[in-house]
């Protein structure tokens, strides 16, 4: 599911390219409305959709369709896992002990919903997925469902000292050194939850 994208907004487009390039202002002025409301129509669809999840089965499956989650890629085939491991060889360093102290206190500061969807709203598109596989924009875009909810589970979870797991998981991506000559060195980049 492509919520900015139907056979018929594809269509639209091209035709405002044309018009574009011929330089055809009222002709752009009403393929523009057209557009808009095609986006509109789609939006609805989409909200619609995300609305009509009752389980959350449904929802997961749905956010595995929009972000392509499941799909298999190829990027993993084409490196050498020998090559790889040796880029992260290193020997390990060792910390000195500290002494921590349990200083919680029960009155933390609690979240409230404007704070959570003003977060959400300022997620970038471009973040990357993070272990659990749900795109920054499908969380910006979901802010005013999702705000109250995730509230309720961020307060919950502080008042309990206790983070969901998937929310600690990070998910390790190789990225080539520039400029590391004939042999391929790799720097480790995380990529963690937005949460």
């Amino acid at each position: 599911m492509d919520r900015f994208s139907s056979p018929h907004l594809k269509k639209l487009r091209r035709e405002k390219e044309k018009l574009y390039k011929t330089k055809n202002k009222s002709g752009l002025k009403k393929i523009n409305t057209q557009i808009k409301s095609e986006i509109k129509r789609l939006n609805n669809i989409y909200n619609q959709t995300i609305l009509s999840c009752k389980t959350s089965e449904n929802i997961w499956k749905l956010f595995r369709e929009i972000t392509g989650c499941g799909k298999h890629n190829n990027f993993a085939s084409s490196i050498d896992v020998n090559t790889l491991n040796r880029s992260f060889i290193r020997p390990p360093n060792v910390l000195s002990a500290f002494n921590l102290t349990n200083n919680t206190t029960s009155d933390f500061h609690r979240f409230n919903t404007s704070d959570v969807l003003k977060c959400l709203k300022s997620l970038k598109p471009s973040q990357s997925l993070g272990p659990d596989g749900i795109p920054a924009i499908v969380l910006k875009k979901c802010a005013d469902i999702l705000s109250n909810p995730l509230t309720s589970i961020f307060n919950t979870s502080f008042s309990n000292n206790n983070v969901p797991s998937l929310w600690k998981d990070i998910k390790i991506i190789p990225v080539p050194k520039s400029g590391s000559g004939d042999s391929v060195k790799f720097r480790p980049i995380a990529i963690t939850s937005p949460f």
